[in-house]
């Protein structure tokens, strides 16, 4: 009996070791062919086919150095990358190993001083905690630390590295001083985190306020204006700087809110859109171009039938979903084309009405449009809408107050949320470029950090590929979108109650009373 209970255990220790043998051969064999299986939901521990696309398309060398202390302070940013060490590091490791011109360092700055300060002339002053990505050319990109930044770190990296391959940098002037969005705001007025991943991008952005452009004299032409809801007049000189950049064939990005200054919508008014501050309705004649026209009050667009939060209606967000049966995001265009195959939602807090100027629309109603707009200085145009919203619940309203009283928004209603306008400059351009382009978007706090740091959202990615079409780089759509996914599950509070003792409490002891029940029945 003793005998034939040792036989018994030892044929259970050899199946036992014969089975962590061929599990250890295994792994072995797939780490020595880099071999993964990533079962994430995120996907943390796998490469985009773009991202690997991007490594083997880098013939230059490039570096990607980690900076940061692996015993960080409680809730300091730092320690969030460590709690993530793992997945960020395997992540740049994996990446580093797609392309031998590719390196990967890490640095710990207390630890690895002498280090650091060899570093010094390629990363800057000890003490930056970043990741760093240099070119052979030493352009540096700065991939910062934020909320989610292990989501991002892909889309950051990639970006960063296809950055570095271009010829040309692309730089942003970043109007200031008109109460528009800025770096040093509070959240709802903020654009850190707008600028942070800008940088990563390799878009490089100059603050352009008032004593800057007074300095400057004019609106640096090999720039990108970027103008990100103004709240103020402008003035004149500085409206004049702006229409000098433009018709000498600059680029522009705009955000224009209800709150879009006067003189700014006029602008835009002769421009070919009418937003904010300048919508003059019904139009009967060409005297709507003029900067003194009589304007309606500004309307916001209004929503009561999407959630943000459960079941929660918020009238003041636009929630713009990618879809099939309407063009809400435009899947053509490369300014919007990233953004709909992330399906991700953008988001377009207190957007207004916008309504675009169809040269040719105007052209057969008012004989005369294209020659009087050719006479304010505005090249003929075409305009793509590349952000819209439709259904039968959305309504416009000048008071935000008064749209809350109702009920149900009955009406069919559908309007434009961005636009992108190609401009015809003709043979004599004094950029050299036979076409200038502008965006503009009708919600400015779609570009504020507590929007932009939500990984949920694509206006981050939105804006990036904005700067990159009005640059002349749509090839920066190989990129790779955040793959993340927010499971959200609607319930009773009810239900929520069942379903956690059902997961938390029923199921695992049933699992337990069915081991033991097994054990006492074979014993």
């Amino acid at each position: 009996m003793a005998n034939s209970k040792l036989k018994h255990i030892g044929l259970i220790g050899g199946q036992t070791l014969f089975s962590i043998a061929f599990i250890l051969l295994i792994i072995a064999a797939a780490d020595k062919f880099d071999f993964k299986v990533d079962w994430s939901l995120s996907g943390s521990y796998s490469l985009h086919p773009a991202t690997i696309r991007i490594c083997n398309d880098v013939k230059k060398p490039t570096r990607i150095i980690g900076v940061w202390n692996n015993n960080p302070d409680r809730g300091s940013q730092e320690a969030y990358i460590v709690r993530h060490r793992q997945s960020v590091e395997e992540k740049l490791q994996h990446i580093a190993s797609k392309n031998e011109l590719i390196s990967y360092e890490f640095v710990d700055y207390l630890i690895d001083k002498p280090r650091l300060k060899e570093l010094e002339p390629d990363i800057g002053t000890a003490g930056n905690r970043n990741i760093y990505i240099i070119g052979d050319n030493e352009q540096l990109i700065k991939v910062p630390y934020g909320s989610h930044f292990d989501r991002k770190l892909e889309n950051n990296v990639g970006s960063a590295l296809l950055a570095l391959q271009r010829n040309k940098k692309i730089k942003v002037s970043l109007l200031s001083g008109h109460g528009e969005l800025s770096p040093n705001a509070d959240s709802n007025n903020s654009i850190a985190h707008l600028l942070n991943a800008f940088n990563s991008n390799g878009i490089e952005v100059q603050i352009l306020d008032p004593s800057t452009l007074s300095r400057l004299g004019r609106i640096p032409q090999d720039s990108i204006l970027f103008i990100a809801g103004p709240r103020s007049a402008l003035g004149t000189e500085t409206v004049n700087h702006i229409e000098t950049f433009l018709q000498s064939g600059g680029n522009a990005l705009i955000l224009a809110d209800i709150n879009c200054p006067k003189d700014f919508s006029a602008l835009l008014r002769r421009r070919g859109v009418m937003t904010g501050n300048g919508i003059v309705y019904p139009i009967e004649n060409l005297d709507f171009l003029n900067p003194d026209a009589a304007t309606r009050s500004p309307r916001v667009i209004l929503s009561s039938e999407h959630a943000i939060i459960g079941k929660e209606s918020r009238y003041d967000r636009l929630s713009i979903k990618p879809s099939e049966s309407f063009p809400y995001i435009s899947k053509e265009h490369p300014v919007t084309a990233r953004s709909f195959e992330a399906s991700n939602t953008l988001l377009f807090p207190y957007s207004s009405l916008m309504l675009p100027l169809i040269p040719d629309k105007l052209d057969k109603r008012f004989n005369g449009f294209k020659q009087r707009i050719q006479e304010l200085g505005t090249k003929p145009y075409s305009i793509y809408p590349i952000v819209n919203i439709a259904g039968p619940r959305q309504i416009w309203h000048e008071d935000i107050k008064n749209a809350r009283k109702y009920k149900e928004f009955n009406q069919e209603f559908s309007a434009t949320l961005g636009i992108a306008i190609t401009y015809n400059l003709g043979e004599d351009s004094v950029s050299g470029q036979k076409e200038s382009r502008m965006i503009v978007l009708a919600s400015r706090a779609m570009a504020a950090d507590g929007i932009i740091s939500q990984s949920k959202y694509s206006n981050e990615l939105l804006l990036i590929d904005a700067i990159s079409w009005l640059g002349f780089n749509e090839n920066s759509s190989e990129i790779p979108s955040s793959s993340f996914r927010e499971l959200q599950v609607e319930c009773s509070e009810e239900t929520l109650g069942i379903l956690f003792y059902v997961l938390v409490i029923f199921i695992p002891l049933g699992c337990l009373g069915y081991a033991i029940l097994m054990w006492w029945d074979r014993r």
